[in-house]
């Protein structure tokens, strides 16, 4: 259960309860994000299910395997979530001052992190990448070639293995 804990503050004066309504009403949105955090996994897991059913040359999940599922997305939601709060004031405030502080380095790093800690601790225990030797090398500047990297994306695990190449990539769907 989630308390709304930003009705708690007391509004006083003009300028105070314009504060206090902003804040309940940014408390408020956290609170329908995490539970969706909660909440969004489940059609994942239907998702899932309808891939491995219906195949003769796969079995079918187990419970267990329907708990990984759910357990992989909604710990990837939550920690990309949690990025995302640390980086926004770091996006806000560039676009304030006009600095243009941009996130994207970061936000591939929150994307990476993740997806490594849901692949290694929920699915598998090592992930072997062959051939990435053969891709060219990840420059600073962005002038190295820009190789397409195709995955069938019938499941979540394809982003997640994806993202363990460990080269800065954008998704085009």
């Amino acid at each position: 259960l989630i308390l709304f804990c930003g009705m708690q503050t007391e509004i006083t004066g003009s300028s105070g309860e314009m504060s206090s309504t902003i804040y309940i009403t940014l408390i408020f949105i956290l609170e329908i994000y995490c539970s969706f955090v909660l909440v969004f996994p489940i059609a994942s897991v239907f998702q899932e299910r309808k891939i491995w059913n219906p195949s003769p040359h796969l079995p079918s999940l187990s419970f267990h395997a329907h708990i990984k599922i759910y357990l992989v997305n909604a710990v990837w939601m939550a920690l990309t979530l949690i990025g995302g709060l640390i980086l926004l004031p770091k996006a806000v405030v560039g676009k304030l001052l006009g600095k243009g502080f941009a996130v994207q380095r970061e936000a591939h790093f929150v994307e990476r992190t993740t997806s490594a800690i849901c692949t290694y601790v929920f699915l598998v225990p090592s992930v072997e990448i062959d051939g990435i030797e053969n891709l060219p090398p990840t420059s600073e500047d962005g002038t190295s070639p820009a190789p397409v990297y195709i995955a069938n994306h019938t499941s979540l695990i394809d982003l997640a293995v994806v993202f363990l190449l460990n080269k800065r990539l954008k998704w085009v769907s």
